[in-house]
């Protein structure tokens, strides 16, 4: 009887177990890609220098690691012992050690850099080597900016970067996981191969050029300066404001059109004077509304030069801008009949 008591003990046990797996495996969740954001707009970039490339060792596996599921976004990079890091993202540094020996094998004995972004979240490398942490509480950082030098120090399988983005904070050892600041938040890096997702564990991603966040901010700005210009150019005439007109033209402005005629080509030219009185004599103001066509694309854009393509009524525009004294004029217009025109 005892034998058989134990028996059926031992097989309680065990499917206790069994249920037990199963329960933990189950509460891996699905990856839902949706929650990601989009990759070429995304703020953050691999946080390893451009050209050096790294596999993935765990990311979305980090789940089902006792911590409540708040560790689902963080990502492991495996490095050798002093790869430099560098940042995802700028911001400021909210904490920083680097104390400890790599291989020391200790939970909560790990070296590390913490950085708060402007929205207030906070990206956290981890696993730094002994005197790892190349920055200091309150040092402004920029993106890509080397931070620190990685490691094998803490609670860790092996040298390796544990990067994550947690939503706020920061959490402080014993509490790194703690609600509601602890849970991580999906990051995609903008400068590697196209994906829309979650990295890949046991994939290799390289690190490729990239325009920081401020220079991109700083872009944008210049677009929409060269924009403006563009529009004082193309609805001043069909307005027949001069002084719009005047405003967006360099007094050294020529604009020109390629006349054909009998196999023969010539230049036709007028300078910034013709056109701004041109405009001020009435210009395209007998548009009709509905036929003012101004669509204005930013070609490119470099140091103090930049192109522009406007599709107007009857015909096209493609002009060269220059930041003249602080501001975009436009030098050059070179100019064709749409085909029912001619």
């Amino acid at each position: 009887m005892k034998k058989i008591i134990c028996l059926f003990t031992v097989i309680f046990i065990y499917t206790l177990q069994i249920n037990s797996q199963t329960t933990n495996n189950q509460s891996q969740p699905l990856t839902d890609c949706s929650v990601y954001p989009a990759q070429k707009t995304s703020l953050y970039v691999l946080p390893f220098e451009v050209g050096k490339s790294f596999e993935i060792w765990r990311t979305v596996e980090h789940y089902a690691r006792g911590n409540g599921g708040v560790g689902l976004y963080a990502i492991d990079f495996k490095m050798p012992i002093g790869t430099r890091v560098t940042a995802a993202r700028e911001g400021e540094v909210v904490v920083a050690r680097g104390e400890f020996y790599d291989g020391n094998g200790e939970d909560l004995k790990e070296n590390f850099v913490f950085i708060r972004h402007a929205d207030g979240s906070i990206a956290r490398y981890f696993h730094l080597t002994h005197d790892g942490a190349l920055v200091k509480v309150g040092d402004k950082i920029k993106q890509g900016q080397v931070i620190g030098l990685s490691g094998n120090t803490g609670q860790s399988a092996g040298p390796h970067l544990h990067f994550d983005v947690q939503q706020c904070g920061p959490n402080l050892p014993p509490n790194y996981n703690q609600y509601p600041c602890g849970q991580t938040v999906p990051v995609i890096f903008r400068n590697t191969e196209e994906y829309s997702c979650n990295l890949a564990s046991g994939k290799t991603y390289k690190a490729m050029e990239f325009m920081t966040n401020d220079n991109n901010s700083s872009l944008e700005a210049e677009k929409e300066a060269i924009r403006k210009t563009a529009l004082d150019y193309i609805e001043g005439w069909y307005e027949g404001n001069s002084e719009r007109m005047e405003r967006a033209l360099h007094p050294e402005l020529a604009k020109r059109i390629v006349r054909t005629k009998e196999g023969a080509s010539q230049i036709n030219q007028i300078g910034a004077m013709t056109l701004v009185q041109q405009t001020r004599c009435g210009g395209g103001k007998n548009t009709p509304k509905e036929r003012q066509q101004k669509d204005v694309s930013v070609l490119d854009v470099f140091e103090n030069a930049a192109s522009v393509k406007i599709v107007a009524s009857d015909w096209i525009d493609y002009l060269h801008l220059a930041r003249w004294n602080g501001r975009w004029m436009i030098v050059n217009v070179l100019w064709e009949l749409k085909s029912k025109e001619k």
